[in-house]
């Protein structure tokens, strides 16, 4: 078992690590996403998309179809990886974060949101990855779901196992 304040660093990494690199279409732009945001070029130019601005997007009708699912899949991970950071922030302020459980339920919550970035880049992309939207090159999505499974894993084996 981890300490907390190793659990929520991990967990707060989580949301600067990029989480896949994607191509629009046939080269037509580039962009690397975070858990956060979006950083892309394409041709009339280069900018920072939040996650709440793509949400936007989807509400107002500008997404639709697979955008509007991927995006709400990624909302969706992005949702879980906060909530977990600030559940264990709330449990080592109250001094209630040294048991297995609280490190086995962020573990789950790690690997949650990394199934729902990957299905985030299948439902925008195809199973394979590769398609007519573009190509994704997941980076942090296969990164959060072995650590979540790490963590999960640990949360059972006692202290002394662990050094």
């Amino acid at each position: 078992m981890f300490k907390p304040r190793i659990v929520l660093g991990l967990l707060l990494l989580c949301l600067v690590i990029p989480l896949h690199i994607y191509v629009i279409g046939d080269w037509m732009g580039t962009g690397v996403q975070f858990a956060l945001f979006r950083y892309q070029q394409v041709a009339m130019g280069q900018g920072i998309i939040t996650i709440l601005q793509d949400i936007g997007y989807v509400t107002s009708g500008v997404y639709h179809g697979r955008t509007a699912a991927s995006i709400l899949l990624w909302a969706g991970a992005a949702a879980v990886l906060v909530g977990a950071a600030a559940w264990t922030a709330f449990n080592i302020v109250k001094n209630e974060g040294e048991g297995p459980m609280h490190q086995r339920i962020a573990g789950i919550l790690m690997l949650a949101a990394g199934l729902l970035v990957r299905g985030s880049a299948i439902a925008q992309y195809g199973v394979l990855l590769s398609g007519p939207a573009g190509i994704s090159i997941p980076i942090g999505a296969p990164f959060l779901v072995c650590l979540g499974w790490w963590l999960y894993r640990e949360s059972g084996r006692p202290t002394d196992e662990l050094s």
